[in-house]
């Protein structure tokens, strides 16, 4: 890995190097505090940015001009019901998506004002019997879609817990069952024969 330095115009005492990435000009502190704060997605898996971490050593945090300290980026984690990484979860556990389907189930009717019919096939109430620290709790899911999403929630929750026992609880929210349609003819559409 060979990095090319250069002086910059401006400050001849100033090294900087080009940091593709990011398409900036970067001096090796800036590239280590960067890299050390992670506050580019880019900048936590660089071995560009390990190497001036290395060299430089340890970086006070990155403070913009308004005066804030940047956090770290957050790793994206799975949603615990379709598994789809995403940097944005609802109580750390659903995505966007599926928060949105289960308040659809919730309500009793979609966007499209219909009643969310494939959703409420997936989704039932569930009691798990939870192992803690030694103590068996019971934990009651307003919808879940099998074991493996409980085991999900738990593990979430309290890292160290695990289901001993899963439980399907009554389908009260799934749709009814239709009656079959019956065929009725509109009083307009009846054809009558015309005298002739």
């Amino acid at each position: 890995m060979q990095i090319e330095y250069r002086e910059h115009p401006e400050y001849p005492s100033l090294r900087t190097f080009r940091c593709e990435p990011l398409r900036a000009d970067l001096s090796p502190a800036s590239c280590a505090r960067n890299q050390q704060t992670e506050k580019f997605l880019t900048c936590r898996a660089s071995p560009i940015g390990r190497a001036h971490s290395q060299q430089c050593g340890p970086q006070a945090a990155a403070i913009d001009e308004t005066g804030k300290v940047f956090r770290p980026v957050q790793p994206a984690r799975p949603c615990v019901r379709c598994g789809v990484a995403a940097l944005r979860l609802i109580r750390q556990e659903l995505c966007v998506s599926c928060y949105n389907r289960q308040l659809e189930l919730r309500r009793g009717r979609n966007a499209k004002g219909a009643r969310p019919v494939i959703v409420a096939k997936r989704l039932h109430p569930a009691r798990c019997l939870v192992h803690r620290d030694g103590n068996a709790e019971l934990l009651d899911l307003e919808f879940c879609s099998g074991r493996e999403e409980a085991a999900a929630i738990v593990k979430r929750r309290w890292p160290t817990a695990h289901v001993a026992d899963y439980e399907q609880l009554s389908d009260r929210l799934a749709p009814r069952a239709r009656s079959p349609k019956r065929r009725t003819t509109h009083p307009f559409s009846i054809r009558t024969a015309l005298p002739e």
